[in-house]
């Protein structure tokens, strides 16, 4: 493909089957070296496994207010821009530096749309933060 090349760029158009539609999606892998036809099939693989679960996630959220969700056998922690993977339901999360509750109590003491931000944490009382303020 050539030697100036260091990104591959992946696009679908939108498209609707069988009553069905596939969404549009774009993705610009960065900071490439091996630009080979090999290479880009099998990151289209990767990729393709990404946005698989993307669309899962979000299909997931929707009509609901879910911080804890399960998508296969995983179990998620999530608010409206982004997730974190837990190892159980039993993960202990602190909600605002005051509670500590359990992956899975979480959802019938908050929102989704109350969380401002959620991080790992290196506390050996709880594995993750949540806060709402």
């Amino acid at each position: 493909m050539g030697d100036n090349i260091s990104a591959i760029y992946y696009f679908g158009l939108e498209k609707k089957a069988g009553g069905k539609r596939n969404k549009a999606f774009s993705e610009l892998i960065s900071s490439t070296k091996d630009t080979s036809y090999v290479s880009v099939v099998s990151g289209f693989g990767k990729f393709e496994e990404q946005l698989n679960f993307r669309n899962n996630l979000e299909a997931t959220k929707q009509g609901n207010e879910k911080v804890f969700i399960t998508i296969g056998d995983k179990y998620y922690l999530v608010n409206d821009s982004g997730w974190i993977l837990l190892s159980s339901p039993e993960d202990k999360i602190s909600v605002d530096g005051k509670a500590i509750v359990t992956a899975s109590e979480i959802n019938s003491r908050l929102k989704r749309k109350q969380i401002r931000r959620m991080t790992p944490s290196e506390s050996k009382d709880f594995s993750f933060e949540v806060y709402t303020r």
